[in-house]
């Protein structure tokens, strides 16, 4: 199960997006809105599927693509130590 680095800061900022410092690297990342999305339901414990639910219907986008843009931003949650293996 995927979960939030419980290390990350963040804080809202405009346009529905989020910034997040990882404090280990000092890195920040400014999250847009479909990555934001994907961040808060990461953090409210959702699986892939009701992310993939909520971004169909959020977006008015089709499961493939939302899917692709999940595994995505998945990915680079993971590289960048923003979201860990539970």
């Amino acid at each position: 199960m995927l979960m939030i680095n419980p290390a990350i800061l963040r804080t809202p900022v405009a346009d529905e997006g989020i910034l997040l410092l990882e404090p280990a690297t000092g890195k920040y990342f400014e999250l847009n809105e479909t990555s934001a999305v994907i961040y808060q339901q990461l953090e409210q414990g959702s699986d892939i599927q009701s992310i993939v639910k909520t971004l169909v219907t959020v977006f008015d986008i089709d499961a493939q693509t939302a899917l692709s843009d999940i595994n995505e931003i998945i990915a680079q949650f993971i590289q960048n130590n923003i979201c860990i293996e539970a």
